[in-house]
């Protein structure tokens, strides 16, 4: 069994159609995990959800996704179908802020890092703890800059590194590709591909980063 992580379609079904074709993901058989953000800027989220839920794809919280949940504005929200509203709504109980891949990677949307982990957690807290706790918590906990929501890696708050992790929301660069394990889509040349992909496959402890422009393993 293999275990395929991506993010952030944002409203595109071709994003992960072309996950989903590439990574060879057999249902019943493979594990798909879906690091949040379904809707805006793209022209149809119901049918990202559709495809996600056809796949039995665990699905978690992205920003943009509880935006649109908790009624917030959020740049650039695009989703104000009160259509798109209910389906998040009556599929919330679906998504969960974080999940657990193997003994030692932890997948949130954006990833969590070290002021949020030191408010919440103690040092010799395990990756099942926290975990579960972050699951346990109340949505409005995670609505500021420093959450697992919202979270990017800078020189004041740096991504926990007690276990690995796997997130979305930061885009990809060269400089963040070895760090932050990300799987956000987006670059700024080849986003609007049709054939675009990028996404994560866990094999035997092993975090392979498959991206339509370049391979890593890491």
């Amino acid at each position: 069994m293999k275990t395929i992580i991506c993010s952030d379609c944002h409203g595109r079904p071709d994003l992960l159609e072309n996950v989903i074709k590439h990574s060879g993901y057999v249902s019943g058989q493979d594990r798909l995990i879906f690091a949040g953000d379904l809707v805006d800027i793209g022209y149809d989220p119901i049918s990202c959800l559709e495809i996600l839920k056809n796949h039995q794809a665990e699905l978690l919280w992205g920003n943009h996704d509880l935006a649109r949940y908790m009624g917030h504005p959020i740049w650039p929200q695009s989703s104000y179908d009160p259509e798109v509203y209910d389906a998040i709504y009556s599929n919330s109980h679906d998504f969960q802020i974080a999940t657990i891949v193997g003994e030692d990677i932890l997948v949130t949307h954006a990833g969590l890092g070290e002021r949020f982990y030191n408010i919440y957690f103690k040092p010799y807290d395990d990756i099942e703890y926290v975990c579960e706790v972050l699951n346990a918590m109340s949505l409005m906990d995670f609505w500021n800059d420093y959450s697992p929501i919202w979270y990017r890696p800078n020189g004041y708050d740096r991504l926990v590194t007690s276990f690995r992790q796997i997130c979305g929301h930061t885009p990809p660069t060269p400089e963040n590709d070895l760090s932050m394990v990300s799987v956000d889509p987006y670059i700024r040349n080849g986003f609007d591909s049709k054939d675009r992909f990028r996404y994560a496959i866990v094999e035997d402890n092993t975090i392979s980063i498959i991206d339509s422009n370049y391979d890593q393993k890491l």
